[in-house]
């Protein structure tokens, strides 16, 4: 990760605290990954003049999880990276739950999306690819999950799929439908959704109202299942 990073030509801020990270871990409940520890060892924060972007400091992510341990009690999003012009949308590493140790994009509005397996693999593309701003200004899929999914994603996607009823918010049970929709194909996905999968019937009346991406089959599906 480190060489991805010189890549990249960070302007590293000053040495982080990281007792305030390991302060804040300990009051939401998740062991610091070291990659996500790393990150800070190098800086508090970078300005990134290659890309669009910019690594967070932990300030600015504190401030920002702040509110998040009473909306996410199945899994933890740990915002890291600031994409210009998207400051509401932060990308973030999954500190707790299923899918600890992959990145996400955290959608103020919805429509959440898996991006890479590990925030090394983030690093590395944002370090060798050219159309960073056109994949931020869009919907979709991230290119690091494109064709099969890997066995490890698929037990993610399974471990994300059972653990969505238990969400005590139904925005956190969208997401993780979201995310699971970002990692497969639109057949998978569709697939994926069984009757015993989906017996909560509130989380479905929220998504189909909300979400702008799900697929017309499984609109019908749901629609036709549940009489929604």
């Amino acid at each position: 990760m480190n060489e991805a990073l010189e890549r990249l030509e960070p302007q590293l801020g000053p040495p982080a605290d990281l007792a305030i990270l390991d302060a804040t871990a300990a009051k939401v409940g998740f062991e610091v990954p070291g990659p996500l520890r790393a990150l800070y060892e190098r800086g508090d924060g970078a300005k990134l003049p290659s890309v669009p972007g910019e690594i967070l400091t932990l300030e600015t992510a504190t401030r920002i999880v702040q509110y998040k341990p009473l909306a996410h009690t199945v899994y933890f999003p740990w915002p890291f990276f600031e994409v210009q012009g998207y400051s509401s949308d932060p990308v973030c590493l999954i500190v707790r739950g299923p899918g600890t140790g992959y990145v996400m994009q955290n959608c103020h509005d919805g429509s959440d999306r898996m991006i890479a397996q590990s925030l090394e693999a983030f690093i590395g593309w944002l370090a060798t690819s050219s159309a960073i701003g056109e994949f931020f200004d869009e919907e979709d899929p991230s290119p690091l999950f494109a064709g099969a999914p890997e066995a490890s994603t698929l037990e993610v996607v399974t471990a994300m799929m059972s653990s969505a009823p238990t969400a005590t918010d139904p925005y956190e049970a969208e997401s993780l439908y979201d995310l699971v929709g970002s990692m497969v194909d639109d057949e998978t996905y569709v697939n994926l959704f069984t009757r015993e999968q989906i017996h909560v019937r509130n989380y479905f009346a929220c998504i189909l109202s909300r979400a702008r991406k799900m697929l017309p089959g499984l609109r019908e599906r749901l629609a036709e299942m549940y009489r929604l």
